[in-house]
């Protein structure tokens, strides 16, 4: 069952969401592909739906049953390096009859079909199939028990399909209301930069560290650019542990608290997770975890991205972190880490 989605798990990982081996019918009958698909989302309904919803398409027998558990614990098991708890999605539920209409144009939709006439157990992707920007995720079994096995089967499936949705619209709105500004003072550090939605300003510009961050009574989202020594030119040198330990020294010297003697810091609450992704032709580090404020009480989420500069010299680093005591901070720090996936090279 796993090797039968490896392709599509390969392609979510680098940035793209493509119909699965088990194939997705075109848009159009015929002539340019590309020009036929921008045609049908030009007149197509723009989604409905708070960011982080997902519409279950499945009757209520089934919903209170093991396949329904099966649905909450891949979707609505808890969100990775958040100081409290938090589901991947906020789940709400419609049966097949009551599928209509304004449903049907959700944000974020997974159908769950189950019964003889879906003989071959299977996992369908799609983009904009009822409204733009939307993603639906069709599931279909032969019965109940094959129903559960292809859910668990395909857990990273399903979560990272979905949560690539929530990223390129993040994305999409941040590069159509981008601050240019911002963009050009980073690309002269970098050679390259993310897309700032207008809302986020620069705090602080010194050297080789900038500071950007979107801040209001009770939210601070932040996201630091600077550069670190390169280790080497392998994977296996660019450690956890020499990534925390370079990072920290540049958060000391430039992410002060308000008290004296007060700064930045990684939290070791919680042991701090790295891997390496593929992302639309570019590999990076990233690592998430948690953050505080050396003598002071701060403290929040982070996710870096770090890889290596044009020369290959230097390690940029995007850090992003999210401080909001008084909220859920799931949603603000998948803003701030969907701008980080924006990054592209300065043409």
């Amino acid at each position: 069952m796993k090797q039968l989605y490896h392709f599509l798990v390969l392609s979510l990982l680098s940035g793209a969401l493509l119909a699965p081996v088990c194939s997705c019918a075109s848009n159009n009958a015929g002539g340019n592909a590309l020009s036929g698909k921008e045609d049908k989302v030009k007149y197509m309904s723009s989604v409905s739906g708070k960011a982080g919803d997902v519409l279950v398409v499945v009757g209520k027998d089934l919903w209170e049953t093991e396949v329904g558990d099966a649905l909450r614990d891949v979707m609505a098991c808890e969100y990775p390096f958040l100081p409290q708890r938090e589901p991947y999605f906020n789940l709400y539920n419609t049966p097949h009859n009551a599928f209509n209409g304004a449903f049907m144009v959700h944000r974020n939709v997974v159908v769950v079909n189950i019964g003889a006439k879906f003989p071959e157990a299977r996992v369908i992707c799609q983009k904009d199939l009822w409204a733009h920007p939307q993603v639906v995720v069709s599931i279909q079994a032969p019965s109940p028990a094959a129903a559960v096995e292809l859910i668990r089967d395909n857990t990273s499936l399903i979560q990272q399909t979905i949560e690539q949705g929530e990223r390129d619209r993040i994305i999409t709105n941040s590069k159509k209301f981008q601050d240019q500004k911002i963009r050009n003072q980073i690309a002269k550090l970098a050679g390259g930069a993310p897309y700032f939605p207008k809302s986020f300003s620069i705090k602080r510009n010194v050297d080789d560290f900038i500071w950007v961050s979107h801040e209001t009574t009770y939210v601070n989202q932040g996201l630091l650019v600077y550069t670190i020594p390169n280790p080497a030119v392998n994977r296996e040198s660019l450690t956890k542990e020499f990534l925390l330990s370079e990072c920290q020294e540049v958060l000391k010297n430039n992410v002060p608290g308000m008290r004296d003697g007060s700064y930045m810091t990684f939290s070791d609450m919680v042991e701090p997770e790295m891997e390496f992704i593929n992302y639309q032709d570019r590999v990076f580090a990233q690592m998430r975890g948690l953050w505080e404020l050396e003598n002071d009480y701060m403290g929040g989420p982070f996710v870096i991205h770090a890889f290596p500069n044009a020369l290959g010299d230097r390690l940029i680093v995007l850090h992003g972190f999210v401080y909001a005591p008084k909220y859920n901070k799931r949603s603000y720090l998948r803003n701030v880490e969907s701008i980080l996936y924006s990054f592209d090279w300065k043409k």
